[in-house]
């Protein structure tokens, strides 16, 4: 199709599920719980209360979340461009993003 032709015969081939595991199994053994510093982008406040965002720096960007029982004790409101350090629980993780070459 689009793909160059990679020719070696012993390359393992894995499922999506199966990388997406992976990736979940390393990041999980390494940063269970974890303290982040990052800039808050593309801020969304649910109208169920959860707070969707992205934590960014120069080299990389974190999808976030914190959930209404957590963001409902917040004593600093988060907003777009604030600078912040939080601690959190990695979550399952079910999207890797695979770049070709």
């Amino acid at each position: 199709m689009f793909d160059r032709e990679f020719k070696n015969p012993n390359l393992p081939e894995y499922t999506v599920g199966e990388v997406a595991d992976a990736v979940k199994n390393v990041v999980e053994d390494h940063f269970s719980y974890i303290r982040v510093r990052g800039e808050i982008s593309g801020l969304k406040i649910h109208s169920s209360g959860h707070i969707y965002f992205n934590l960014k720096d120069e080299d990389a960007v974190i999808n976030a979340v914190c959930f209404r029982n957590i963001a409902s004790n917040l004593k600093v409101l988060p907003e777009e461009g604030l600078e912040i350090v939080t601690t959190g629980k990695s979550p399952p993780i079910k999207l890797v993003q695979i770049i070709k070459f």
